[in-house]
């Protein structure tokens, strides 16, 4: 159901309660500790007065797609200056949209991170002027590198419906864990944004060995045991992949095509990945563009599959915490990445079929770019 006016109640009157922790909360060690008691929970009644802008109508043909992810809450955020200037229609957050990992049973840490973000006035006045879009990553899933062992997640899962209740996130196809799909626009410009869960079932990655000095954590693993998704959101995924679309968005919140590092991506479970290309090729679906974040840098990918199918990544990390690394580079990797502050755009234009996917940098300046053709077909 569409929502009038563009604006819809939720969240401030948590922002009078992270007056009294915000300074601490926003700024509490990544890797231990405890918040303050003064630190109040995060209640549906507590979302009930802040405004977040509405999603477009279900039939509105989408032309400008914001995408980004890594925001550290307590951090100046002055790249919302730049999104709210591109106009996008919708924003994507692609995860670690908060920093909160926990142990404790009450997730008391990611309760106060989430405050502190909803209490910053630049995401305040982001989330008022953007539609936005939400999965997560480790980092607002509970556990660095988590996966399905984290004992926490139930609650994670909580914190992080309830955060974003009423942004309509949530308000697709649901799926397994907090997966979801949204279909904005009509026949011949449907947009598919499939929101994909890679952390409530991913199985343990393969640790490298102690004598591998190379940059990362993991080796690929090619137990065909070990799972990504989970059985049922493969299924779901299927189900969504065979739906109509004229431009699909597959949201995940680690590197899918990226290979030529060792930190956490698809090709930890090199069975899962072929799987993923494999079922696209299946379902015959047109147009598919993989959507990443975590790196704390931002990159451009390119694949053709064994099976034929074209596929492109946009990788888009941090908003506010970006790591430079300028040697990095794969075999599916496009030019270098981009190591400052900043946040993906995809503009598409319906006339010539043709979107525009750029990486954008704090000022809003376009670094990377790569288009594709979206083609036509059953």
């Amino acid at each position: 159901m569409s929502q009038s006016p563009a604006d819809i109640l939720v969240p401030l009157s948590v922002v009078a309660f992270c007056a009294v922790g915000l300074a601490v909360a926003g700024q509490l060690d990544m890797k231990a500790g405890r918040p303050p008691s003064a630190i109040a929970a995060i209640t549906p009644a507590s979302q009930s007065q802040a405004r977040w802008r509405a999603q477009p109508d279900a039939d509105t043909a989408l032309e400008r797609i914001g995408f980004g992810s890594c925001l550290v809450q307590g951090r100046p955020q002055p790249i919302w200056s730049a999104v709210i200037a591109a106009r996008p229609q919708t924003f994507v957050m692609m995860g670690d949209n908060v920093y909160g990992d926990f142990n404790a049973a009450d997730g008391a840490r990611l309760e106060a991170a989430y405050a502190a973000q909803l209490g910053g006035a630049d995401f305040q006045r982001a989330f008022a002027s953007i539609p936005m879009l939400a999965t997560w990553d480790d980092h607002d899933y509970g556990l660095n590198d988590g996966g399905s062992d984290f004992a926490r997640k139930a609650v994670a899962a909580r914190l992080f419906e309830t955060f974003w209740a009423g942004s309509g996130t949530l308000d697709g196809v649901r799926g397994p864990g907090i997966a979801y799909a949204r279909t904005f626009g009509p026949v011949g410009q449907r947009v598919q944004f499939i929101m994909l869960d890679t952390r409530s079932f991913r199985s343990p990655l393969k640790r490298k060995p102690k004598d591998d000095k190379a940059k990362g954590r993991y080796v690929p693993d090619d137990d065909p045991e070990k799972t990504l998704l989970g059985t049922a959101q493969w299924a779901w995924l299927g189900e969504r992949l065979s739906e109509p679309a004229d431009l699909r968005l597959i949201v995940s919140s680690i590197q899918v095509i990226a290979d030529g590092h060792r930190w956490e991506r698809w090709g930890n479970l090199p069975i899962q990945r072929q799987k993923l290309y494999a079922l696209i090729a299946s379902t015959r679906a047109r147009n598919v563009v993989f959507l990443s974040g975590d790196r704390h840098r931002a990159g451009l990918y390119r694949l053709t599959t064994d099976g034929g199918a074209a596929l492109v990544e946009a990788t888009s990390s941090s908003m506010n915490r970006s790591f430079d690394d300028p040697e990095e580079s794969g075999p599916h990797q496009v030019g270098p990445m981009f190591g400052a502050n900043n946040f993906g755009l995809i503009e598409i234009d319906w006339e010539a079929r043709i979107a525009t996917i750029s990486i954008r940098d704090e000022a809003g300046i376009g670094r990377r770019a790569t288009a594709i053709a979206l083609t036509s077909g059953p």
